[in-house]
C-alpha cells in the first residue's frame, strides 16, 4: 500500500487482505500492522485489525464454508481471491458486519482488482456471498466443528493428550475470542484516574484495568503522563509474584534478563524495586528505554545475552520471563498457528534449559528466580520446572500462596506453580496463556 486512502470501506478491507497475506506468507502479524496500518484512516484501524485477526483465527472455517460453494477447485492464478473471499465470509459470521455491506465490500473488491483472472471472478464471488448470507450459510456453519477445523493438528493432539479433550476445546474456544486490552498503571493514583475516565473500564484482580473497547492507545488518558502501558493481566501477574522479592538492604535488586519490550521491568520498578533491565536484542531494548521514558520509571537498561555474560554482581530476585512459542497468546497472535510448530517448540524448549542455567548465576544465596513463558506447552513449563530442580540440586520451588495469585485458584498447581490458560476468567474476557514457576537458592 502506497499512499493512505479514503476511507470507503474498501481501502480497509484492503489493507487487511494485505496483512492476512504477509503473515501467510511468513511475515509476523505485528509487523504486517506496522506496514499497512498507517495507510488506513485511524478511525477504522481498529476493524481492519479485527478483520485480520478473526479471518487468521477462522481460516479453516471460511474455507470450508467457501468449498461449499464451489463446484470445482480453482484455477492457479485466481486462488488468491480465496483471501478475499474469506475476509467477506468472516464479516458474514463472526465480526458484527452488516451482511449486506460484507456481501457488497467483497464483490466489489474482486470486480475492482488489478489482476484479470480475479476480476473475472465477480459473478462467482456475488453468488458465493449472496448464497452464504442466506439460510445454508448460517446451517453449515452450525454442522461446523469449529475448534477442529481451525486448529493445527501438531496443536490439536498435544493439547489434547495434555488437558484432556474438553480443557483443550475450552481453551481454542476462549483464542476465538477477541482479546481485550490491559493497562497496567504506574501506581494508584493511575490507576484511579483510569477508571473515572474510561466508563465500562474495571479493575481485575491483578490490578490491572481492562477497557470496555479498544481504544486507539495513545487517545487512552494519561498516555502522554506516562500513567500506564499496555500489558495482558497474565504478564502483570508474573512479574507481581517479585512483589516480595527478598533485599539484603533497602530495595530489592531485580534482574530482567529478557527484558524486551519492557512490560515486566516497568511493573517490577513500579513496585518499587531496582531494576536491571537486559535483553540480547538492542533494538527491541529501545522500547524498553522508551517506555521507561515515557513513564518516568527507573531502571539500569543494558545489552546483554545471558548466555553469553557472566553477572558482574548477584541479585536478590532474576525473572527469567524466556522466549518461547507463544501458543498462550493465540488470541491475539493468530500467526503463531501458522508459524510455528512442534520442532519449534523442541528447539525453544532446549534453549529454555540453557537460560535457566545461565540465570541462575546471577541469583544470590536466598535469593528468587522467577521462570515464565506465554506457552500452553508442557515442555515449555511444567518440564523445564522439574528439569532446573533436578539439575541444581541447591535450589528448590517457592510455591506460590493464595494471597499471591489474585484469586486465579484455578491456575495453581499441585507443585505450587501457575498454568493460567486463556479460559480463566471467561466472564471478564480471558487471559493469556503463562506458565510461572518461583524457586528458591538455599
Amino acid at each position: 500500500m502506497k499512499q493512505k486512502q479514503k476511507s470507503d470501506g474498501l481501502a480497509l478491507r484492503r489493507a487487511a487482505i494485505f496483512i492476512i497475506r504477509d503473515v501467510k506468507a511468513g511475515e509476523q502479524l505485528g509487523d504486517a500492522f506496522i506496514k499497512h496500518l498507517p495507510y488506513v484512516d485511524e478511525r477504522d484501524r481498529a476493524l481492519t485489525r479485527h478483520l485480520a485477526i478473526t479471518t487468521l483465527k477462522r481460516e479453516g472455517q471460511l474455507k470450508a464454508l467457501i468449498k461449499k460453494c464451489l463446484k470445482r477447485p480453482m484455477p492457479k492464478n485466481a486462488r488468491p481471491v480465496l483471501d478475499i473471499l474469506a475476509l467477506g465470509v468472516a464479516q458474514l459470521f463472526f465480526a458484527q458486519v452488516p451482511k449486506h455491506a460484507a456481501v457488497s465490500t467483497t464483490v466489489d473488491l474482486v470486480g475492482k482488482d488489478k489482476r484479470p483472472a480475479i476480476r473475472a471472478l465477480k459473478p462467482l464471488a456475488n453468488a458465493l456471498m449472496r448464497r452464504l448470507s442466506g439460510e445454508d450459510g448460517d446451517k453449515w456453519l452450525a454442522q461446523q466443528d469449529a475448534v477442529k477445523l481451525n486448529t493445527p493438528k501438531w496443536i490439536w493432539d498435544r493439547w489434547t493428550a495434555f488437558y484432556g479433550e474438553d480443557k483443550a476445546r475450552a481453551i481454542i474456544e476462549a483464542n476465538f475470542g477477541s482479546a481485550p486490552l490491559d493497562l497496567s498503571p504506574k501506581n494508584e493514583d493511575a490507576r484511579d484516574n483510569l477508571l473515572k475516565a474510561l466508563e465500562g473500564a474495571k479493575e481485575l484482580p491483578t490490578g490491572t484495568i481492562r477497557l470496555a473497547s479498544n481504544l486507539p492507545v495513545s487517545q487512552i488518558p494519561g498516555y502522554d503522563a506516562g500513567d500506564w502501558w499496555v500489558q495482558d493481566a497474565s504478564a502483570y501477574l508474573t512479574a507481581k509474584t517479585l512483589k516480595n522479592a527478598p533485599a539484603k538492604e533497602g530495595a530489592a535488586k531485580v534482574a530482567d534478563l529478557c527484558a524486551a519490550p519492557g512490560g515486566k521491568a516497568l511493573a517490577i520498578a513500579a513496585l518499587g524495586a531496582d531494576v536491571l533491565a537486559g535483553d540480547a536484542n538492542p533494538t527491541r531494548l529501545k522500547r524498553v528505554e522508551e517506555n521507561l521514558e515515557r513513564t518516568g520509571l527507573k531502571a539500569e537498561v543494558r545489552v546483554l545475552d545471558p548466555l553469553q555474560t557472566e553477572p558482574d554482581t548477584q541479585y536478590d530476585a532474576v525473572l527469567l520471563d524466556a522466549p518461547c512459542s507463544s501458543t498462550g497468546t493465540i488470541r491475539r497472535h493468530p500467526d503463531v498457528l501458522r508459524h510455528k510448530n512442534k520442532d519449534a517448540v523442541t528447539e525453544l524448549a532446549q534453549l529454555q534449559s540453557e537460560l535457566l542455567d545461565a540465570a541462575a548465576k546471577w541469583v544470590r544465596p536466598g535469593g528468587w528466580l522467577v521462570f515464565s513463558t506465554c506457552s500452553l506447552e508442557r515442555e515449555e513449563g511444567e518440564d523445564q520446572a522439574y528439569g532446573f530442580l533436578k539439575r541444581h540440586k541447591d535450589w528448590e520451588t517457592l510455591a506460590f500462596q493464595a494471597d499471591e495469585i489474585c484469586e486465579l485458584n484455578e491456575a495453581l498447581l499441585d507443585e505450587g506453580w501457575l498454568r493460567v490458560t486463556p479460559d480463566l476468567w471467561a466472564d471478564e474476557g480471558g487471559l493469556d496463556g503463562f506458565f510461572i514457576a518461583r524457586f528458591k537458592r538455599l
